[in-house]
């Protein structure tokens, strides 16, 4: 793993926050192997970035996104309204989201529908994340020194550990940059898109504009005849090919952090 990301340790004490963290914790936590990890960083146009979420490709064929939570966002919001992972199951061509674990709660698994093909892009779309500024300041582009191994976990450390060096070693960072961040907005939107197999993907503005369109509802002060410019970004996570376009629109975000897929 690249020193510019990591900072001489394993583990930062906002691990349970921190997107970057999160699925390593997972298999600190759990002893589950995480497989092929990909750290997402979003950066402003000309400016510091931040970051954005983790992707990774499990063992068994699936791929899941872990995206940043306000800090004590796990205690402050409704069992029922909490999204800490999307895992898309790919042989089904579904995902479904899961809640945080706490020590009062269990995680909830909630199918969240089907995938969407768009017609014309070779695309298929998946979800999109609106996700205020103010929270992704919380976590910059690298990660401080360690913490140890929580009791926990110790009769497995040395499994563990081999694993989390297995991952970090695998690691890679994928910069996404969003056209200027001037538009008056406190956000930032993700969409994340599916390249079909054998097909030339083709993101246009016209697509662009239609997913933003879709969440005018969770946005005040955003008009249906917004026209905001996107970056798109191609990447693999293990076998699978993704495409994410990223934009700064206008409006102020409802909520902190909100995801929506196609049938969202």
């Amino acid at each position: 793993m690249s020193s510019e990301v990591i900072d001489d340790g394993i583990l930062d004490p906002m691990g349970e926050y921190h997107p970057w963290l999160r699925p390593l914790h997972r298999l600190l936590d759990l002893g589950k192997p995480i497989g092929d990890i990909v750290l997402l960083s979003i950066h402003p146009e000309g400016k510091e970035g931040f970051a954005l979420a983790a992707m990774q490709r499990t063992e068994a064929g699936r791929v899941i996104f872990w995206q940043p939570l306000p800090r004590g966002y796990a205690r402050q919001v409704a069992v029922a309204d909490r999204r800490d992972h999307l895992t898309l199951e790919l042989a089904r061509a579904k995902t479904h989201v899961t809640s945080p674990r706490t020590k009062d709660f269990k995680p909830l698994h909630e199918l969240a529908g089907s995938l969407e093909p768009l017609p014309g892009t070779g695309l298929t779309y998946w979800f999109s994340l609106l996700i205020r500024w103010q929270v992704l300041e919380q976590y910059p582009a690298k990660l401080e020194r360690g913490v140890p191994l929580s009791k926990k976990v110790e009769k497995d450390a040395g499994r563990r550990k081999a694993e989390l060096l297995k991952a970090f070693a695998g690691m890679r960072l994928e910069r996404i940059v969003t056209p200027g961040r001037d538009s008056g907005g406190d956000y930032a939107l993700v969409a994340l898109l599916l390249v079909e197999s054998g097909r030339e993907a083709a993101l246009d503005s016209k697509t662009c504009s239609m997913l933003l369109a879709r969440h005018g509802g969770q946005v005040q002060g955003l008009r249906d005849d917004a026209r905001v410019p996107f970056a798109d970004k191609r990447l693999a996570v293990g076998e699978t090919e993704l495409v994410i376009a990223a934009a700064s629109p206008p409006g102020n975000l409802l909520l902190d952090v909100l995801i929506r897929g196609p049938a969202g």
